[in-house]
């Protein structure tokens, strides 16, 4: 075990390296795409537990790497399945906790999820020194200026601020809007977003309704037929059927 650690840390290091640079990769490619143009959500049936869960799962390999802890909290009453674009919403938290991580002194990252009246809350927290003020300001833009060109970020020193742009432009795009409510002892953003459950189909009033068959337990069937093999074909099927049948050859009928 002692000869295989330093090959895991190298694993896991490698592992961890090799995500950071694909999330950059997808922010610049997103970035590029989403500036003059707004994405276009496809919601579906997604279940948020298990969403989540594998979220969390994927962004804890550099959680472990960075040496700070990553917890996902769920508020009760949360639904099975939401009506949302799980690609888009994904793409949203990951940036965040990939910059909460990133910032965090070390004791810990919280990604927190509830339900606020009609609007499915995503809460973000880390113990880092905060957002530069120009980050905050471009964060909170009206929803209004979701169909204008993204910005170059404020700071290009500061990593954070690709990705939080286009955190903005996804969110508004799924109809939601980002809040940074005041925290002393870190950042916490908010991903308000409508809350929408699958639609129940309900059943077809048009269609007739048949009573129940009553049971043929207490009912016979009588079989003609001047096929000997045919006949045993058939009884076979009806016995399979649990029936009880009785075969009858009867030369004369089939003349």
């Amino acid at each position: 075990r002692s000869t295989l650690f330093p090959y895991t840390t190298l694993f896991r290091s490698a592992l961890a390296s090799a995500g950071a640079l694909n999330a950059t990769l997808e922010n610049v490619l997103s970035f590029s795409r989403f500036r003059h143009q707004a994405p276009q959500p496809r919601p579906t049936a997604v279940p948020l537990r298990k969403m989540l869960a594998d979220l969390v799962r994927t962004q804890d390999v550099q959680a472990r790497h960075q040496g700070v802890p990553l917890q996902l909290q769920l508020s009760t009453g949360l639904p099975e399945q939401v009506m949302l674009d799980g690609s888009l919403v994904q793409q949203v938290l990951g940036n965040l906790i990939r910059n909460a991580l990133r910032h965090d002194d070390g004791q810990g990252v919280t990604l927190a999820v509830k339900i606020d009246g009609s609007e499915l809350v995503f809460i973000v927290t880390d113990h880092g020194p905060g957002l530069p003020p120009g980050i905050q300001a471009q964060l909170t833009r009206p929803a209004s200026a979701a169909s204008t060109p993204l910005p170059d970020p404020v700071d290009n020193s500061h990593s954070s601020g690709l990705g939080l742009l286009i955190v903005r432009r996804m969110t508004q795009a799924l109809g939601g809007r980002l809040q940074l409510p005041a925290d002393a002892n870190g950042t916490s953003i908010e991903v308000w977003l409508p809350l929408v459950l699958p639609e129940i189909a309900a059943p077809d009033t048009n269609i007739p309704v048949h009573p129940p068959e009553a049971p043929l337990l207490d009912q016979s069937c009588l079989l003609l037929d001047d096929d000997p093999i045919g006949a045993l074909g058939t009884i076979a099927m009806l016995e399979r059927d649990r029936k009880s049948t009785r075969l009858n050859s009867s030369h004369a009928l089939a003349s």
